[in-house]
């Protein structure tokens, strides 16, 4: 078994652009096995973004732009990184994620297919919102955390110091996972 952790950043409200994703493939005990950024930046050129946004994201436009690649290009690393770390579909990766069906549906509506992207990726996935619900809802995690991933993350003493970015929500994601699932297995604070 393979997670697929992954996160993404955009320019805000629907319908912004796409801008950052991280991909971590972790084997059952999450470790990482590969990994892979991306930096995105629409075919023509054209953004769409909020200020708002990249202020939270600390993404400056103009030097992301230099870096970044094209929809298609980045469509086409994640399709090679997918069949390469799922055994070409055999071993279908498990997406896991804060809200990971938001990021799930940034993947298929910028960079590739659903049918590709159901090749490689389960659709049962792990999502640390929901997780974190639970434990709230169980006594495991005090009420007064929100279940945002910075709440969870400062309630275990995880570094939230470079939140927003895709891959360190997705270190952020793993790190808080690992708390949950072990206070489950000991039932206690």
């Amino acid at each position: 078994m393979k997670y697929l952790a992954l996160d993404t950043e955009t320019g805000g409200f629907e319908g912004t652009s796409l801008l950052t994703a991280y991909f971590s493939v972790q084997d059952e005990n999450f470790n990482e096995l590969d990994n892979l950024l991306l930096e995105m930046k629409p075919e023509d050129g054209k953004y769409i973004v909020t200020a708002e946004a990249l202020r939270i994201n600390g993404i400056d436009l103009k030097l992301h732009d230099q870096r970044a690649v094209t929809y298609k290009e980045a469509g086409t690393k994640l399709f090679n990184f997918l069949m390469g770390n799922s055994i070409m579909g055999a071993e279908k990766l498990i997406p896991v994620g804060h809200n990971v069906q938001f990021d799930i549906q940034k993947i298929i509506e910028f960079l590739i297919s659903k049918g590709s992207w159901q090749k490689f990726v389960s659709y049962r996935t792990m999502d640390t919102g929901v997780v974190a619900r639970a434990c709230i809802q169980a006594g495991l995690i005090p009420p007064s955390v929100s279940g945002s991933l910075g709440s969870i993350a400062e309630h275990f003493g995880i570094d939230t110091t470079q939140a927003h970015t895709a891959d360190h929500d997705v270190f952020m994601t793993m790190a808080v996972l690992e708390k949950m699932l072990e206070l489950m297995a000991n039932g206690r604070r």
